[in-house]
């Protein structure tokens, strides 16, 4: 395991889980993995889910690039307001086909 990944153990009175803090990519792989999975138990073909993983990247990278010029504050409350980031997210892709 890479140096700079670290391993927390958090407990709570329910269950106790591990977390893992490494790089961005990692999170990254991880949902794309995620909607190719997702995809096949939904029944799409390979072709179709490339291009859902592959928009979902792209959603990724358009709200990581509008998140870093937002302060700590705006990006909490996102948090708040949970159908607005759904809606601003939806702009990236209007007007776009498949």
């Amino acid at each position: 395991m890479p140096s700079r990944v670290k391993r927390c153990r958090r407990s709570s009175s329910r269950k106790r889980r591990e977390v893992i803090i490494g790089p961005w990519e990692w999170d990254l792989k991880r949902l794309g993995a995620s909607v190719n999975v997702a995809g096949r138990e939904n029944g799409l073909n390979r072709r179709e889910r490339a291009a859902a993983v592959q928009r979902a990247v792209e959603g990724y990278r358009v709200n990581i690039t509008r998140l870093e010029s937002m302060g700590l504050l705006e990006i909490w409350y996102l948090h708040a307001y949970p159908g607005r980031l759904g809606r601003l997210a939806s702009t990236v892709y209007d007007g776009r086909t498949g």
